[in-house]
């Protein structure tokens, strides 16, 4: 052993006497040894609750207990065989022990995480009938498993979001027994918040047919019942009419100045036909009249008119001064309209997701106009629209927040077009017409219901009356019993309106493509001959063994059928 020791030492004298140098890179030779942090021998993991603490214990006494990021996780060294982690917030660190030789004993790698003991305690209590797991991950709550419906995933994140650490402390250090302490001082916790990563299973149905159906009944009823009186009086001296003969030849003068008398058309008594360019008047006349409208239609609408006249002389026979004529006119009406309206809008979504449906169009309303002139235009959609989110809480319990509307084009209300005058460039004077906007007729609902699948309820329901009349009269001579009615004009319009709106949400599964029915199904166009000859616009028929027994066209199928 001791020529073991002094073997290098000889060997260096060797080297001096002889005048021989060592290479440079035998002269410095550092050993290297990297032990990489969780990749070596002596590496241990551990999961550490925030602001809960661990015991390790160690079998060598450690000397030196270096912790990474103390605001981790801290640690106090009781004994040097026994140290104590606490949690201060989530994340990473690690910890490295040494002997008093400097040799590693240990490398910890410490993950801190939120305690859930007490999150999985409230699912198994209060979700009984989940299977629920939960994990933490830097930070988050991840939930994985299966639930038998959306309500109870919903109850399932709302208690994660609520499951947050917001403890705050300070953790100790210090050194027993000579040995180093903690490479830094404990912080102080703070308050944290989890992020919730859903990732639940549920097992049962979330997808909403929804079936709304429109119905809406109007009434109107219109009477007109109007007496308008005229009269005239022509008086003063009688202005006979005025009689031309007829010819076939007109009469004219020929060549030489003489007068040559036209051939005369005869009746069939033999009198010359005569034309009256005046039928004959009086020097003065006076007229007086009634005027009663019917102002809440605007206008007669038609119904049963009667008008007459009576027309007469007064006076000495031959010398007639005075002439006298009253007329009349009577309008009656009475109009009765009925108008249906209905609408079956059905649409599918899943839980959770809005969907909308629109069966109608778009119309064009002005906006603005740029500086060449053009009209900029946004289109307005009308028709039959359904909108809605379902949101499935359970097997029988469907939560849906509905939109409908029933609207269409109508003039009143609309924005009339008008002549605007104005100037161009140059300045000349222009007319520029306006366009006519019509306006929307619209029955609109938007609610929040909770229905079980299968059932209905009425959302919105409308019973409307609304009663216009109008009576123009001749003041004063209107009061008279029985022949007051003759200076009178009435107008009256009753319009009843009731509209009801009905909502059953259905959960659907897949079907086969075979089982499902389009409109189009069974039909065939017809040929020549059978449209020609039969005034047919398809073929009927029906496949060869087929039975129609008990089959009806009572039930909501959606066809048209003549």
């Amino acid at each position: 052993m001791t020529l073991n020791l002094f073997r290098p030492l000889l060997a260096g004298l060797v080297l001096l006497s002889t005048g021989l140098t060592l290479p440079a890179q035998a002269q410095n030779v550092v050993q290297v040894n990297i032990s990489a942090s969780g990749n070596n021998p002596v590496s241990r993991d551990i999961l550490l609750p925030v602001n809960k603490s661990s015991v390790v214990e160690l079998s060598v006494p450690a000397a030196d207990v270096i912790i990474t990021n103390p605001k981790i996780a801290d640690a106090v060294v009781r004994t040097p065989q026994r140290v104590i982690f606490r949690g201060v917030k989530t994340g990473e660190t690690n910890a490295f022990f040494f002997d008093i030789h400097g040799n590693q004993l240990l490398d910890l790698q410490i993950r801190v995480e939120q305690d859930l003991t007490g999150l999985d305690e409230l699912y198994s209590r209060l979700i009984p009938e989940g299977r629920i797991k939960s994990e933490a991950s830097n930070g988050a709550i991840i939930l994985t498993g299966r639930v038998p419906s959306l309500s109870d995933a919903s109850k399932a994140v709302e208690l994660a979001e609520n499951f947050v650490a917001s403890d705050s402390g300070d953790a100790g250090g210090g050194a027993a027994g000579g040995m180093a302490a903690l490479t830094g001082a404990a912080p102080a916790g703070g308050d944290t918040k989890s992020k919730v990563i859903n990732l639940l299973t549920i097992e049962g149905k979330d997808q909403v047919l929804l079936k709304v159906r429109i119905v809406e009944m109007q009434r109107t009823l219109t009477k007109q019942l109007g007496v308008n009186l005229s009269n005239t009086q022509g008086y003063g001296d009688y202005v006979a009419p005025t009689s031309v003969p007829q010819y076939y030849v007109d009469p004219s003068v020929d060549d030489l100045g003489n007068f040559v008398p036209g051939v005369p058309v005869l009746s069939t008594d033999g009198s010359p036909v005569v034309t009256y360019t005046n039928p004959g008047y009086f020097t003065g006349n006076s007229t007086t009249g009634t005027g009663n409208a019917f102002n809440v239609a605007g206008r007669a609408l038609g119904g049963l008119a009667l008008s007459g006249a009576l027309s007469n002389f007064v006076g000495p026979a031959g010398a007639e001064i005075l002439q006298s004529s009253i007329g009349f006119n009577l309008q009656a009406l009475e109009r009765i309209g009925l108008v249906r309206t209905l609408a079956e809008p059905n649409l599918t979504a899943i839980s959770g997701e809005s969907a909308k449906f629109l069966a109608g169009g778009e119309y064009p309303v002005p906006v603005g106009q740029d500086d060449t002139g053009a009209v900029q235009l946004e289109f307005k959609p009308f028709g039959v629209g359904l909108a809605f989110t379902p949101v499935v809480l359970s097997e029988g319990r469907i939560s849906l927040r509905i939109s409908t509307e029933v609207s269409e084009l109508t003039q009143e209300g609309a924005f009339a077009p008008q002549s605007v005058a104005g100037s161009d460039a140059n300045g000349n004077i222009t007319t520029v017409q306006t366009i006519n906007i019509p306006a929307l007729s619209v029955r609109r609902a938007e609610t929040t219901v909770e229905l079980p699948s299968g059932g209905s309820t009425v959302i919105a329901g409308l019973i409307q009356e609304k009663t216009k009349q109008s009576l123009d009269a001749v003041p004063g001579v209107k009061n008279i019993p029985i022949l007051g009615a003759l200076f009178r004009s009435r107008d009256f319009q009753n319009d009843e309106t009731e509209l009801v709106v009905i909502v059953t949400p259905y959960l659907v599964d897949p079907t086969d493509p075979n089982k499902l029915r389009t409109p189009d199904e069974g039909y065939s166009t017809a040929g020549d001959l059978a449209t020609i000859f039969l005034g047919r616009l398809n073929d009927v028929y029906s496949v060869p063994g087929a039975s129609t027994d008990g089959q009806t066209y009572d039930a909501p199928v959606g066809f048209i059928i003549e």
